[in-house]
């Protein structure tokens, strides 16, 4: 009885070209890609996925991929471009939501920065004095001056 291997070329191209996807997006995501992390223990959650993944993902693959040789080097380079495009959009998704947590908080600033602007040109208001940051020392941290405001919004 002998054994047939012939098949163990196409298997070993088709869970190249998988891993050659899953690295490339698992390195530029946002948690998994960063520095922080070690290069080894995200190639392997590349491998561990890719094992995982391989008995949907062989089957889509076009049969005999090891007799061309130039059709399997397209087939790397496209696996390395979607990877590259996928990682590099959740990339960049994470840090629009990045951008946009600063702008929000920024502007929640800007919100508390103008609350207490109101407050001084109210005081100056109430106690007829040229509006100056230093009249906030008199400010008792509750939103009111220690003589009450009156007329605020006057």
């Amino acid at each position: 009885m002998t054994i047939q291997l012939d098949f163990l070329p196409d298997v070993a191209a088709a869970f190249m070209l998988m891993f050659a996807r899953l690295g490339t997006m698992i390195m530029l995501l946002p948690a998994l890609g960063e520095s922080s992390i070690p290069m080894r223990f995200r190639l392997t959650i590349a491998l561990a996925i890719t094992l995982v993944l391989y008995p949907v993902g062989a089957p889509q693959y076009p049969a005999n991929l090891t007799d061309n040789l130039a059709q399997l080097l397209i087939l790397l380079a496209g696996e390395l471009v979607i990877g590259f495009g996928i990682g590099l959009c959740a990339r960049m998704i994470t840090a629009a939501l990045q951008i946009a947590g600063v702008i929000m908080a920024n502007q929640s600033l800007a919100a508390c920065s103008l609350n207490v602007a109101v407050l001084v040109i109210a005081h100056n208001r109430e106690t007829n004095e040229q509006g100056s940051i230093h009249n906030l020392s008199r400010w008792n941290g509750y939103g009111d001056f220690e003589g009450g405001i009156r007329g605020v919004y006057e």
